[in-house]
Formats: structure tokens, C-alpha cells, sequence
């Protein structure tokens, strides 16, 4: 349960509060006013897409990984082991995305 609670902690500083601003900049927005069924649909389809991907590629697996490592490690060390490899998996997954787009 902390480590849920850690990992939605760590995605709302994270990217939780860019997608609930851009949510709340599509609700402000007048576009809904012209065609309701067009343009707010798939601005939220698109942000709830956003945020699904985001929390998955970007806390899940890597604590994911950092779990597996620190379950298998002896004596002690298996935080750390978590530890540094949540945080390799999570460089590597952005040094991928940040070549990948332009």
C-alpha cells in the first residue's frame, strides 16, 4: 500500500498536475461551446491516453523493475538495489522517449 500511494504521490508532482491543468484548460475553453461532441471528447480522450501511458511507462515500470531486483538481492541491500534500478530503468525510458521525439 506505500508503495502505491508512493507512486501516485510521485506522478501527481510528477505529471498529474500538467495533465489536470491541461484538463482543466480544455474545460475553460470555448471550444466546447462550438461542437461539445467533437473537440472536448477527444481533448479528454487524448489527456486520459496521456495520463494512462505517462503513469504506466514512467513510474510503474520502472518501480516494477526496482521491485523484482530488490526481492532477489541478499541481506539487506534489496531497497538499494530497488532503488537504483527504479532509477536506471526511469533514465533509460527517458533518454528513449527524448530520442524519439523531437
Amino acid at each position: 500500500m506505500w508503495g502505491i500511494s508512493a507512486l501516485v504521490s510521485a506522478w501527481l508532482i510528477g505529471d498529474g498536475m500538467r495533465i489536470i491543468a491541461r484538463a482543466r484548460d480544455v474545460y475553460d475553453s470555448y471550444a466546447h461551446l462550438i461542437s461539445p461532441d467533437e473537440t472536448t471528447a477527444a481533448a479528454y480522450t487524448a489527456l486520459a491516453l496521456w495520463a494512462l501511458l505517462g503513469i504506466l511507462i514512467g513510474y510503474v515500470f520502472p518501480a516494477w523493475a526496482g521491485a523484482f531486483v530488490g526481492r532477489r538481492v541478499a541481506h539487506g541491500t534489496g531497497w538499494l538495489a530497488a532503488g537504483s534500478v527504479a532509477v536506471g530503468v526511469s533514465l533509460a525510458v527517458y533518454t528513449l522517449v527524448s530520442f524519439v521525439t523531437p
